[in-house]
């Protein structure tokens, strides 16, 4: 079997497929980026994610690609036998950054970029499938992460309380405030965000709401939207004027995925400057790129035919 796993932020994502191309399992559990949850909760995810995938489809693997989000460049010998060891083994074994599978994910050996947001954001992109991979972004929370999750919520919440004080024009955001924090009186938002602390991704997810306001024509969040994609095109369009002809653009990520109204605007403003970019969904899940990695790492060549028999049955038809 080919196992692909696509270690995000987050949460962690594997599906595994027979040399013939069929679906054999799929799995998720939560983070394995060992930066930010530790070596033993890594180890933790990934012998949970093994025995969910055993469990479906027990036998030898012959290859398996890592995507990890703790990566830039291809895992050190040490730090994937730190990860794996006593708990995956396969005769072809290697791990990279997850922004590698996602560009696998894009068909064609000519230069491809992909832009990400979720409750983070970050774009990258390679010239040719030997060359190496550029980024632009991906500074964390603090520091950047323009057009995410987190990104929208953070202007959101302020814009929701502003427009409660009176310091900036009404907005249906506060409303949608309330019923996030689940109070009904502005005394009690500061234990919810503060006593304890809410947790980052906990907090990106008021950026449903604001999409959501926006959609519905409130003017607050309908200019949030503009902001954050337009911050966030600026971002992808520096590394796209790196890549050479015109770069097939692959997007990814919760916000992208599931805002039509993000994700149009966010094309917009890269069409506006660099209006040859093809941008558009990526056309499977980068767990999948990862199982493409993983057949090519073991030397097999992957026929278009056995590609799209792949994508059709680790994503169907809807992605």
């Amino acid at each position: 079997m080919f196992l692909g796993i696509d270690g995000g932020g987050t949460k962690t994502r594997a599906v595994a497929v027979t040399r013939a191309g069929a679906l054999a399992a799929r799995a998720a559990a939560g983070s394995i980026n060992f930066h930010s949850v530790g070596w033993a909760a890594a180890r933790g995810e990934l012998a949970a994610l093994l025995r969910q995938l055993q469990a479906q489809a027990p036998g030898a693997l012959e290859s398996v690609f890592i995507g990890n989000a703790a990566l830039f460049e291809e895992a050190a010998p040490e730090q994937l036998h730190r990860l794996t060891e006593g708990i995956l083994e396969a005769h072809c074994l290697a791990m990279e950054s997850d922004l590698a599978i996602a560009l696998e994910a894009l068909e064609g050996d000519g230069s491809v970029a992909v832009a990400i947001s979720g409750t983070g954001s970050m774009t990258a992109g390679r010239a040719a499938r030997a060359a190496p991979l550029i980024t632009a972004g991906g500074w964390g929370y603090l520091l950047g992460d323009e057009g995410s999750g987190f990104h929208l919520a953070w202007k959101g919440l302020r814009a929701a309380l502003r427009g409660m004080e009176g310091s900036a024009p009404p907005t249906d955001l506060t409303a949608a405030l309330f019923s996030f924090a689940g109070v009904n009186s502005a005394a009690s938002i500061l234990d919810v965000f503060y006593h304890p602390p809410m947790e980052r991704s906990e907090l990106a997810d008021f950026a449903k709401r604001v999409l959501s306001c926006a959609e519905a024509g409130d003017a607050a969040a309908i200019d949030i939207v503009r902001q954050c994609t337009a911050d966030f095109a600026q971002t992808v369009l520096s590394l796209l004027r790196k890549l050479p002809d015109a770069p097939r653009l692959g997007l990814w990520g919760g916000v992208m995925q599931h805002s039509v109204l993000f994700r149009r605007a966010f094309c917009d403003a890269i069409h506006a400057r660099l209006p040859q970019v093809e941008a558009a969904l990526l056309p499977c899940a980068p767990e999948v790129g990862a199982v493409f990695a993983a057949f090519r790492r073991a030397g097999l060549v992957l026929e278009p035919h056995l590609r799209e028999k792949i994508i059709a049955q680790c994503c169907g038809s809807n992605i």
